[in-house]
């Protein structure tokens, strides 16, 4: 059985995709090569729609797309923490972190050494955190597949999962200037960046695969329960780096 190499899709008798006419790639001639998958996915997000650029990323197979996209989300997420740092009240750290880090980086402010492993460790929250913020994403996706007519593979549900976060990505791009002058704005923007990336998510899972039943239920509950672990988490990790 041959896939499009454009969406992922089972190519009929013909060697086409009935979902977006494309070719296998064995069909393709060198000088027919396309854009890599990332760029393709990036320019129907921006051009055609946001929900396009998702829909592409869910009937791709591409490594590089979650990679990607998975790597932005992280670096994004630790440089919007350590700028906002300085303008949010250490009682928002320590709802969101389980610690009070201002007093943490207060007390090392006579030692140089101590006030970079300090801040060494509000890096590695964060980032720790952003991973397993995608990897409770991809279980909810593999959840979700359960009740697929037709399960898609583990490359895709890493799609679908890294490339809805660029919507918040995008956003945080934005976010972490803000985040230097005024916290508000800056929690505003992820407000809208987070809403964004989760109506791309449910739309993504819905174009990868035909489903016997809804899954917004199924991930509604995958959603609650992910939230209570990552919260859990968060505080473990707050003990470790900041106890």
């Amino acid at each position: 059985m041959s896939y499009c190499s454009n969406c992922g899709g089972r190519l009929n008798d013909k060697g086409l995709c009935p979902n977006c006419g494309g070719i296998s790639e064995a069909n393709v001639k060198p000088n027919q090569k396309e854009d890599s998958d990332v760029l393709n996915c990036v320019k129907a997000f921006l051009t055609d729609s946001p929900l396009k650029g998702v829909e592409k990323a869910a009937r791709t197979r591409s490594v590089a797309v979650w990679v990607t996209f998975s790597a932005l989300y992280v670096v994004c997420a630790t440089v919007l923490s350590l700028a906002a740092f300085g303008t949010m009240s250490p009682d928002f750290f320590r709802e969101v972190c389980g610690a009070d880090i201002a007093s943490v980086l207060a007390d090392s402010s006579g030692s140089s050494d101590s006030l970079i492993l300090s801040f060494g460790g509000l890096m590695a929250h964060a980032a720790i955190m952003a991973i397993l913020s995608l990897l409770t994403l991809t279980a909810m996706t593999e959840i979700a597949f359960i009740f697929a007519k037709e399960k898609p593979s583990v490359n895709q549900a890493l799609n679908i999962a890294a490339f809805s976060t660029f919507p918040l990505s995008a956003i945080m791009l934005v976010a972490i200037p803000a985040a230097l002058i005024t916290s508000s704005f800056a929690i505003l923007l992820l407000i809208v960046g987070i809403t964004a990336s989760a109506v791309a998510y449910y739309y993504g899972i819905q174009k990868a695969s035909q489903f016997s039943r809804s899954p917004f239920l199924t991930l509604l509950g995958s959603a609650i329960v992910g939230a209570a672990l990552l919260t859990f988490c968060s505080q473990v990790l707050a003990m470790l780096f900041f106890g």
